[in-house]
């Protein structure tokens, strides 16, 4: 191969990449999106309102995520009111984005005041799906998507043109590369290929209930054949999910995870943005036949009404005077719920403690019990990657039976003995292993003596000498 022919392969492939970027088309996908991704935020948004007070204002208990670096008055955080208006104010531009008025503007808008909570709230407003969908709408803030099955399309009376493809292909890279990101931190989580990690937080409720995640933590093996899944599909996302059979497998299983993320984990709005985001991968045509199918013909609001431009509500003025109603209204409608009954005089007060209270709170001499450090127990024969994958309660002579101990993390460097008992409490062998600081199980292996008596046994799980669990099991 010459010089020549390396330079044009090289021009070549600028190309592809300058027309992957900058190929001109009606962004119906975007327009997709713009619609969906504003109203799941208000999933969050809207409860938010009720706590801006405490969460967001001087009068409250903000937790500004600049303290955590050793900043000082980074931002400003504003009396109760105008966290109230600006909160209310969010809320507002969020549905003017979904409907298409003044698209642009508030777009531009709710990203910047879901940025500004998210850092005076580092404790709770800022998560994953706030930071996604902050940079999701920055992104469509400066396309075309308002042009599309919009109030501004209406108020415009014109066709919607054609606009270079980029600020859609960059939301479809924030995704992969989000998805990297989240495999190349798995891989460095020691308790993520146990199941461990993924275990404990199906049995809590943090989010909301889950019973399929609970009752998933009865199989771990699963969870660690699903954890290996995960870090597989995450990684490759990126590199096949563009066309053919790539995009329908790699976009099928994200749809599959994400709908898992709500039975098992309790998740709620971070898999309805995914979800919503993955409408970027859809070709022109598809979406346009989507929302066809959803708004009727794209053009149908033009037609219908063509001299919808010289009406006043697509100017600016009327526009700010909406937002500065609906303010006024949410910091009308705060103060009368009055929660801290400041208007009738009789504030609520903070009591004191009674000095044993305060004494039982600040004690530091009380340790965790050894029954609380043992998380469950149970005994097979098979495992994968360190974990039990069977439970059985029947055995036969010579098997070697695999007795698995999870425990709560973290605990101290210690010895967790296992003893085997007969039905009259006669000590057979006595096992165990070290389950060191960072350990979240141990296993023991014990090989059934054959010349054992058939007949009903005990398994006895010992931390700290103390007696913390018994497993009942037969021998054949």
């Amino acid at each position: 191969m010459n010089l020549f022919s390396l330079k044009s392969e090289h021009r070549d492939f600028l190309s592809r990449v300058t027309l992957w970027f900058h190929r001109r088309e009606v962004p119906y996908a975007l327009a997709l999106i713009r619609i969906a991704v504003p109203l799941i935020l208000l999933i969050g948004a809207i409860p938010r309102w009720f706590h801006a007070r405490e969460l967001y204002s001087a009068d409250g208990s903000p937790a500004p995520f600049w303290e955590s670096y050793g900043h000082v008055d980074l931002l400003p955080i504003f009396p109760a009111e105008v966290a109230i208006a600006l909160q209310t104010a969010l809320i507002f531009f969020l549905i003017s984005a979904s409907l298409g008025w003044k698209t642009r503007f508030c777009l531009l808008a709710a990203a910047v005041l879901s940025t500004y909570f998210g850092i005076i709230d580092g404790i709770s407003t800022m998560t994953k799906y706030t930071v996604i969908g902050a940079h999701t709408m920055l992104l469509l803030s400066v396309s075309g998507c308002g042009e599309v099955w919009s109030v501004d399309q209406w108020l415009s009376g014109e066709k919607p043109k054609r606009h270079a493809v980029w600020p859609q292909r960059l939301i479809q890279l924030l995704i992969g590369i989000t998805y990297l990101g989240a495999a190349a931190t798995k891989l460095h989580t020691s308790n993520h290929f146990t199941g461990d990690h993924m275990s404990f937080w199906m049995l809590t409720n943090v989010n909301h209930p889950n019973p399929l995640g609970e009752y998933l933590t009865l199989f771990p093996a699963i969870l660690v054949v699903l954890a290996y899944v995960t870090v597989v599909w995450e990684t490759l996302f990126l590199w096949l999910v563009w066309k053919g059979w790539g995009r329908f497998f790699m976009l099928g299983i994200g749809i599959v995870f994400h709908v898992l993320t709500y039975l098992t984990l309790g998740l709620i709005v971070f898999p309805l943005l995914y979800l919503s985001l993955y409408l970027s991968y859809l070709s022109n045509g598809e979406a346009k036949r989507i929302g066809t199918w959803l708004f009727g013909n794209p053009f149908r609001w033009v037609k219908s009404f063509e001299m919808g431009n010289s009406t006043g509500w697509g100017r600016t003025p009327a526009f700010a005077g909406c937002v500065a109603t609906f303010m006024l209204l949410g910091i009308t409608a705060e103060a009368q719920r009055d929660p801290y009954r400041q208007a009738d005089g009789a504030k609520y007060e903070l009591r004191p403690l009674s000095s044993e209270r305060a004494a039982e709170l600040l004690r530091n001499d009380v340790r965790i019990t050894s029954a609380d450090k043992l998380f469950a127990y149970d005994v097979g024969t098979t495992t994968i990657n360190g974990i039990l994958a069977n439970r059985r309660t029947n055995f036969q002579r010579g098997e070697t039976a695999v007795i698995e101990a999870r425990l709560i993390v973290p605990h101290e460097d210690m010895w967790v003995g296992v003893d085997v008992v007969d039905s009259d409490g006669r000590l057979i062998q006595q096992l165990g292993n070290i389950a060191g600081r960072e350990h979240a199980r141990i296993l023991v292996n014990w090989t059934i003596p054959l010349g054992l008596q058939p007949g009903d046994f005990q398994i006895v799980f010992r931390i700290d000498q103390q007696e913390v669990g018994r497993r009942t099991f037969r021998v054949h």
